[in-house]
């Protein structure tokens, strides 16, 4: 049983890790080419997770070099991603969500819950989250065309990203971004129709 905000067992969780300015500024460190299309994922899913009332989660990176330095800008959410009023925020200095003892509990809360996770990077952040939630018996849905990775000496972001999300898939579930859109219309329905039969 669930009680994170009040939350039944069967209220989905999105968890949007690192949507933060380093990944989409040009020129910086960590900016990831290409980005975009897996953004505009992000954005839908934060957009039909806020309107079906899901209990949303923001983590974000932090750090004390120059990368994700919580002075500067570039630690910052995106546009157009900053949390509301009413949704957690998480900050980590760690790879993992979990690493935020915060985090870890309110994930304990939410064990029955289906939990999406999107955001960057996959080879990093990503990764080492849905790998910390196998472990602690956890099994996370990874939304696989709302994320996005880093190239490599050894292929593009595209080519990392494909191998990356082939590993993720051990852990957790990979579902596709329209999958969760729909799981967010037919909830909504499904509590207004539980509403009315209430009334």
């Amino acid at each position: 049983m669930s009680d994170i905000f009040g939350a039944d067992a069967t209220t989905p969780i999105l968890v949007l890790i690192d949507i933060q300015r380093e990944y989409v500024t040009k020129g910086r460190p960590f900016n990831l080419d290409g980005i975009e299309p897996s953004l505009e994922n992000c954005r839908s899913i934060l957009e039909h997770a806020r309107e079906a009332a899901w209990p949303v989660a923001h983590v974000r990176h932090l750090g004390a070099t120059h990368l994700f330095n919580e002075a500067t800008e570039w630690s910052r959410f995106v546009e157009g991603f900053e949390p509301l009023a009413n949704e957690m925020i998480f900050s980590k200095r760690k790879l993992s969500c979990f690493s935020n003892e915060d985090f870890a509990r309110m994930m304990e809360t939410a064990r029955a819950n289906p939990v999406y996770v999107v955001g960057y990077n996959a080879q990093m952040c990503c990764l080492s989250t849905v790998v910390d939630a196998h472990h602690r018996g956890m099994r996370l849905k990874f939304v696989r065309d709302a994320s996005w990775a880093r190239a490599t000496e050894r292929g593009s972001e595209a080519e990392v990203y494909l191998w990356i999300v082939d590993t993720i898939g051990i852990y957790a579930d990979l579902v596709e971004a329209a999958s969760v859109l729909g799981d967010s219309r037919g909830a909504t329905r499904r509590r207004r129709l539980s509403s009315a039969a209430a009334e």
